[in-house]
């Protein structure tokens, strides 16, 4: 009853409750926890990461005269620019798509048919 309890069940939930529900039900509330504290980790290393970044160049604007600290947040800096979808690519009709796609779909076939034939040769694996 007290890993019940743990995982959040009632008095009520954990006596209607089979061995296997239980089983499951606690199985899953650690993967949960398990999967939290690694997250919460990551987290962690992180900050400690952008810390150090902090402190390196607190060190280096402090030692040169040419570093200078930043100004914004390292991480304001390091954002990428969100791509753009490129609009000047040409519109393709449905007809054109279907067209394309059937031809694929041959290239693979053929290049299929290329491996068992080879497979054939060679040992008669798909045989």
């Amino acid at each position: 009853y007290p890993a019940a309890v743990r995982i959040g069940m009632s008095r009520k939930e954990f006596l209607r409750s089979t061995i296997r529900d239980l089983q499951v039900r606690i199985r899953e509330y650690e993967k949960s926890k398990r999967d939290e504290i690694e997250t919460q980790v990551k987290l962690i290393e992180y900050q400690s990461w952008l810390s150090g970044l902090y402190v390196k160049s607190a060190v280096v604007s402090a030692l040169s005269d040419k570093a200078k600290y930043p100004d914004k947040p390292i991480t304001e800096k390091t954002k990428k620019p969100q791509i753009e979808e490129k609009t000047d690519v040409p519109k393709r009709s449905e007809a054109e798509l279907k067209q394309e796609e059937r031809y694929y779909e041959l290239l693979i076939k053929k290049a299929n048919a290329n491996i068992a034939e080879i497979g054939n040769k060679k040992g008669g694996q798909d045989e």
